[in-house]
């Protein structure tokens, strides 16, 4: 008896052996990649043409499950190039954009090369136009900096007429002192192309606002 007792503590002492785990191989990560990218374009083809899943592989002869699979790249070893050159035709891409060789879906080369020259001239006709606006906005700055200057001489202009005028009531034998004369002459004549420039100022102010009011390219 006392030997069963010790046979059972010896069994229940002992550690269980650990269960042996199945090592995962890895796969081909070329493959992998590949089949990522057939089914991101066959699911993104399938959408374009506003077809859902069903409808899809009514028209690709296939089942609706076997088309998920493709598409979330989960049949890695059933991928049927007949049917990635079915789905260029169904869905009116080409079989070079289906693998991912190219981004451009169109079939035809010569409506791809109209497309890809119609891309160039829009990005070049964009770049004018950010061009044009980033001189545009120089040539604001400039107005503005212009004006700013234009005030203040006319201020400083005003103050120098101001106490000229004042030194001339109190000395009124200036007008008639060497140079006097030249002097008043010549602020006024300052004075007058002051004036010139504000007035040609005035227009630029206005071809401003007429800028500003211009749409911006965003």
């Amino acid at each position: 008896m006392q030997s069963l007792i010790n046979s059972e503590l010896k069994k229940s002492e002992s550690k269980p052996e650990p269960a042996k785990i199945e090592p995962i191989r890895p796969g081909n990560k070329a493959e992998i990649s590949m089949l990522t990218i057939v089914g991101s374009r066959l699911m993104e083809s399938r959408r374009l043409c506003l077809l859902n899943r069903r409808q899809a592989a009514d028209l690709l002869g296939v089942d609706e499950f076997y088309l998920g699979r493709l598409e979330n790249a989960l049949d890695a070893d059933h991928v049927q190039l007949e049917l990635i050159r079915r789905a260029a035709e169904v869905f009116d891409v080409s079989i070079d954009y289906l693998f991912g060789i190219t981004d451009d879906w169109e079939r035809d080369p010569v409506v791809c090369y109209e497309r890809q020259v119609g891309q160039w001239m829009y990005e070049e006709f964009k770049n004018q136009l950010l061009s044009q606006a980033v001189q545009q906005q120089k040539l604001l700055r400039k107005i503005d900096s212009i004006d700013y200057l234009v005030k203040k001489s006319m201020i400083s202009l005003e103050n120098i007429f101001t106490s000229l005028d004042r030194f001339r009531e109190l000395n009124s034998e200036f007008d008639d002192m060497r140079g006097g004369n030249n002097l008043v002459n010549s602020i006024e004549k300052f004075k007058r192309s002051i004036n010139v420039i504000q007035a040609r100022l005035l227009r630029a102010k206005v071809l401003k606002l007429k800028l500003e009011k211009l749409p911006n390219e965003k």
